[in-house]
């Protein structure tokens, strides 16, 4: 039986000494960068990963002073570059959580924007409770996945997909592919983030809650031919990625994950960890290597420890 790889020693790199949910949009050379900061979504501009903590970040949209929307919360944006157009997708509610859904704009003159809000990403006959929603291609259609209640109340969050017509508007299907099943899990499926390699899709995914020391990153395979039917995602029965205490440094509730290749062809994982053990939702944002494994899955082996310089950066 294939043994899991040994990716080797070092330590992971501080990306954002305040801050979770990140997300790294690279065009053109360049590292576009965004992560929750609650009223507006704020962007970081830098050439490489060393140096996003020290880049300066613009303010991207706020929708009050933009749109004169009344929306707060506003968690999880995405940046993508689709079919022309730059797309941003933002989880956001009116100060009330159960509101939570949604958002996408589109801007054709640059990844700084302007945006205009297309409006709210949701079926008329499923407009629920929706956060951390992400794009892909697969097989060349355009998929969006996000996490979601099944119903108007609180309980559960499981993964939804559905195919897009374009950027701004979903097809008439939903389906979900995944529920919280294992005990790790608890009763969180959330941030979903899809990864490729060949014909392989994969959807890396947080568990459990997200203001405990409990959260961590789980893994689904699609093995069928339909990202839309359920029995074509295979989850695996371990977490991939969790909580760790190294002689340097105990690491808690790595979660919340998006993925980065450098010019050197190495690939990266951007998550964020809370700030000491049992502080809730004080995280920062770390990246380190991954590789892939003999089986063909994403390996992440464990989160590593920053080193001293970093550490007294973000204590």
């Amino acid at each position: 039986m294939p043994r899991d790889p040994d990716i080797g020693g070092g330590n992971a790199l501080l990306i954002h000494p305040d801050g979770a949910d990140p997300w790294i949009a690279p065009h053109g050379g360049v590292i576009y960068y965004t992560q929750t900061t609650g009223a507006d979504v704020k962007l970081w501009i830098s050439h490489d990963l060393y140096a996003i903590r020290h880049s300066v970040p613009s303010r991207l949209w706020c929708p009050y002073e933009q749109e004169r929307l009344s929306l707060r919360n506003l968690w999880a944006p995405e940046l993508h570059y689709l079919q022309g157009a730059w797309y941003l997708y933002v989880a956001a509610d009116d100060g009330r959580n159960h509101n939570h859904r949604m958002y996408v704009l589109e801007s054709y003159q640059s990844p700084m924007g302007p945006f205009t809000l297309r409006g709210k990403l949701a079926l008329p006959h499923q407009d629920r409770w929706a956060i951390d929603g992400t794009v892909t291609f697969i097989d060349g259609g355009l998929y969006y996945a996000w996490s979601g209640w099944p119903s108007a109340r609180n309980g559960r969050q499981n993964l939804y997909i559905a195919r897009m017509e374009n950027p701004w508007t979903l097809t008439t299907y939903v389906s979900c592919v995944s529920e919280p099943s294992y005990s790790w899990e608890s009763w969180i499926n959330e941030g979903p983030q899809f990864l490729h390699r060949g014909s392989d899709t994969f959807i890396v995914y947080s568990a459990n809650k997200s203001w405990t020391d409990d959260y961590k990153l789980g893994l689904l395979r699609l093995e069928g031919r339909d990202p839309l039917n359920p029995s074509s995602w295979v989850k695996m029965a371990q977490p991939v990625f969790d909580s760790v205490v190294h002689k340097e440094e105990a690491i808690h509730a790595p979660g919340h994950c998006s993925f980065f290749t450098d010019a050197n062809g190495e690939n990266w994982v951007l998550y964020h960890v809370a700030k000491a053990k049992g502080s809730g939702w004080r995280r920062e944002v770390r990246a380190q290597k991954w590789i892939w494994n003999d089986r063909g899955e994403p390996y992440f082996g464990q989160p590593l420890p920053l080193d001293r310089a970093q550490l007294t950066v973000h204590r």
